[in-house]
This record gives C-alpha cells, sequence and structure tokens, in this order.
C-alpha cells in the first residue's frame, strides 16, 4: 500500500519522524552517515517492513497472551473481530534497515466501553532484522 516515506513531520538530529495513517514512523540517521543515505536506506526496506505488519501484530499477539492470559481471556469473551492491538510506531535503523515495531492495545477498537484494561506498562516490541525475521520481546 504505502511504498516510502516522504514528507516528515519533522527533522532533528538524530532521526526524521513520518506519519502514516496512526503510526508514527522514525528513521534513525546512523553516526557518521548522510540523511540522505539513511532515509534512502529507510526507503528501500519500508515496503517490506511496513507489509509485515499483519504478521507482527499475530506475533505480538502471541506472545502478549503468554504475559496477560487474564486479559485475553476477557478479550475472548467479548468476541470482537477488531484487531485488540495496533502498531503504535516503527523505528527503522538508517544504516542497517532494522525495524522495530512498538505494539499496544488498539485504541480504535469498538466496544471501547466493554474493554478490559490492558496493564499500563504492558507492550511488546517486535524487531524486523535484515532477513525479514521477527524477533519479539516485552517490555514493562
Amino acid at each position: 500500500m504505502y511504498s516510502s516515506l516522504s514528507d516528515p513531520l519533522g527533522s532533528f538530529p538524530h532521526y526524521d519522524e513520518f506519519q502514516i495513517e496512526r503510526t508514527l514512523i522514525w528513521v534513525r540517521i546512523s553516526e557518521g552517515g548522510t540523511r540522505d543515505a539513511s532515509l534512502n536506506c529507510a526507503n528501500q526496506v519500508f515496503p517490506q517492513v511496513w507489509n509485515a505488519i499483519p504478521l507482527v501484530l499475530k506475533v505480538a499477539e502471541v506472545k502478549s497472551r503468554t504475559l496477560i492470559p487474564a486479559y485475553w481471556e476477557a478479550m475472548d469473551r467479548l468476541e470482537t473481530h477488531d484487531e485488540s492491538l495496533a502498531i503504535w510506531s516503527i523505528s527503522i535503523d538508517g544504516e542497517t534497515g532494522i525495524a522495530a515495531y512498538d505494539v499496544y492495545r488498539n485504541h480504535d477498537c469498538l466496544g471501547q466501553n466493554e474493554i478490559p484494561d490492558i496493564p499500563e506498562d504492558h507492550f511488546v516490541e517486535v524487531t524486523r532484522d535484515q532477513s525479514g525475521n521477527l524477533l519479539v520481546s516485552h517490555h514493562s
């Protein structure tokens, strides 16, 4: 759907910030490299990074279910067909093309009043390496 990053929201000494839909995307400028080279690297991998989102959400949910099972049991009882999790941000390393996705509760989920609270300190990070492999970690 999206093939490149253009028109940053802001440019800062160590990164450029973009937004696509509700997702913030940061391109980290490599030390010793140029902004143009970093953005070129990010744009080369961006279609694959963006297209990986459905799989990223699936692996993040699998990990999340092991960490907060009571929340997911309550969600399953609601039988909602909305995505329970969303990508809040993606950080792309401008030298390596490695992308890190921050995954947290989807605030666009229908029936917000019925949805149980996810622990405030619960979010999952999924990293996509240069080969497209996904590594999941939890931060609290």
